[in-house]
């Protein structure tokens, strides 16, 4: 079988199967057995796949029809610019925490070198993106789930260069034992409601990353009533209907400044707040 006949056979089983972009599924699973890149493909149509290829991609087939998400079959994620380790361990980064990341970056330029601690940092993604762009800075991955730290430890290996970040095992900032002044935070937000309907691919990944119980606000709210008095900037990421409770509880917390950030598709998604000017 060729390579292109390959493609729009499975193509067609995806599209059965109720998978989105069901050509970009297969393509991208046949660039991962072949070690190739997607555009690479397009080079290869005519290519006759050997036995061992197929046999490989079999399963991974399987896996992903059965909707399993393509980041945990392959294994990998780019976000930011860099190669990530994706498992189960922690949720999958999203589109929408890489444009936190831009925002954080525009608004933290030029300001005084700091310690910055992101709170369930699970893969690792904030951070190592925050430490690679502020090198001067000290960065802690603060996660409570020892898996999600290995996963995080794993991804800190595979960028070696980046060389201020620390992993933490904590219970949000409990067992921090350091000044800290600015947090990110992209932690569960989820309703029970929501949680019940989820998406098939979103149930593979752990529902400690996703469960904010009733309103989606358990974890955030305890995180901001619980703050240490250093933090001067905080940054989070959210539901689409909870910004203005997110922003009525900094403001509890002593916050002066807090601004509404929209997302991709102008929905409310991340809350901004200081105590200090500028």
């Amino acid at each position: 079988m060729t390579l292109l006949e390959l493609i729009n056979r499975t193509s067609d089983y995806f599209q059965k199967r109720g998978l989105e972009s069901p050509k970009l599924q297969i393509e991208l699973l046949l660039a991962h057995v072949l070690k190739i890149s997607r555009m690479q493909l397009y080079l290869q149509f005519e290519r006759v796949l050997l036995d061992s290829e197929t046999e490989a991609l079999r399963p991974l087939v399987k896996r992903r029809a059965e909707r399993e998400p393509l980041q945990y079959i392959t294994g990998l994620i780019s976000f930011d610019a860099l190669s990530l380790e994706c498992s189960p361990a922690a949720l999958i980064p999203r589109p929408e925490t890489e444009l936190l990341i831009d925002l954080i970056k525009k608004d933290l330029q030029g300001k005084p070198t700091a310690t910055l601690a992101d709170v369930g940092t699970g893969t690792g993604a904030i951070a190592l993106s925050l430490a690679k762009h502020f090198p001067e800075w000290r960065v802690l991955a603060i996660d409570i789930s020892p898996p999600a730290l290995e996963l995080f430890e794993r991804n800190r290996i595979r960028h070696s260069d980046i060389s201020n970040v620390t992993a933490i095992t904590s219970n949000l900032l409990s067992s921090v034992n350091e000044p800290i002044h600015v947090v990110v935070a992209n932690l569960p937000y989820l309703t029970t409601e929501e949680m019940q309907n989820l998406q098939a691919e979103v149930r593979f990944e752990p529902s400690t990353a996703l469960d904010g119980g009733r309103d989606g606000l358990d974890l955030i709210r305890q995180l901001i009533q619980n703050l240490p008095a250093t933090v001067e900037r905080i940054y989070l990421e959210l539901g689409i209907a909870q910004a203005e409770a997110v922003s009525q509880l900094l403001h509890e917390a002593g916050f002066t400044q807090v601004t509404v950030q929209q997302d991709f598709l102008e929905r409310d998604r991340f809350v901004f707040a200081s105590k200090v000017a500028g």
